[in-house]
């Protein structure tokens, strides 16, 4: 089972080159997989209900051009299938018969009872039915975060309470609106990176109130990473070509 989801880019959405804001574009991704799994009947009220929540791991993001305001994008996005713990899930992102994006995701099924992370249900998988093909040629299980081992670039990030979702813990989409916002603390050119890769490592729970982000240095590839006080949030590489 595939779901297509169409609107445009409002105004709100578009930064000061008319360009859909990255922490927009990721959040249109995560729309389009919560109503999928709403479609197959595990939706986040029944997941909680039935003491489970599907947790995001990682995710990978390619740019082929970037939306911009008044444009009619459409995300469309399908399972596909589990292994062991973890379940993948792909992204197509289009402008009419233009592919703009891509991206692909893995996500791990969490016991809250147990806490901790079980085996993908044999009747989840049935549930979403599987489509096979992939979307992008990124390998999320192969790929590692790089390590930021020196920081070019690094801002303290004050938590807003719009961050936060019924979870109680700060959005993923959210993370790319602090990395966004590091990017633009830069002098840089005006390039934008092509390909987002981000690992998500612990939670931003509502008793923070500030996240450090650091972006690494590097020319085609740029490594960044978010942290605090109880460890590292998420670390992950920009690619510029």
């Amino acid at each position: 089972m595939m779901i297509d989801q169409t609107r445009i880019v409002d105004y709100a959405e578009a930064d000061a080159g008319f360009r859909i804001k990255l922490g927009v574009l990721v959040r249109r991704l995560q729309e389009a997989a919560v109503n999928h799994s709403e479609a197959a009947g595990f939706g986040s009220r029944a997941m909680a209900a039935a003491k489970n929540a599907w947790i995001l791991n990682r995710w990978g993001v390619d740019i082929n051009r970037w939306p911009t305001y008044l444009e009619p994008l459409t995300v469309t996005t399908w399972h596909r299938g589990a292994r062991g713990y973890m379940a993948y899930r792909d992204f197509r992102l289009t402008v009419g018969a233009e592919v703009v994006a891509v991206a692909t995701s893995r996500w791990l099924f969490f016991d809250l009872e147990r806490k901790r992370v079980v085996r993908v249900p044999e009747e989840t998988t049935e549930a979403y039915s599987v489509e096979a093909h992939h979307a992008t040629n990124m390998d999320l299980d192969a790929w590692k975060p790089p390590e930021v081992k020196e920081i070019v670039t690094r801002l303290d990030i004050t938590t807003r309470a719009s961050d936060y979702d019924p979870n109680g813990h700060v959005n993923n989409a959210v993370y790319f609106d602090y990395l966004e916002t590091l990017l633009a603390a830069e002098a840089t050119n005006g390039s934008h990176p092509r390909r987002f890769l981000i690992q998500f490592q612990k939670e931003i729970s509502r008793e923070i109130d500030t996240v450090n982000a650091g972006l690494g240095s590097g020319i085609d590839s740029r490594p960044f990473a978010l942290w605090g006080a109880p460890g590292n949030y998420a670390a992950g590489e920009l690619l510029y070509v």
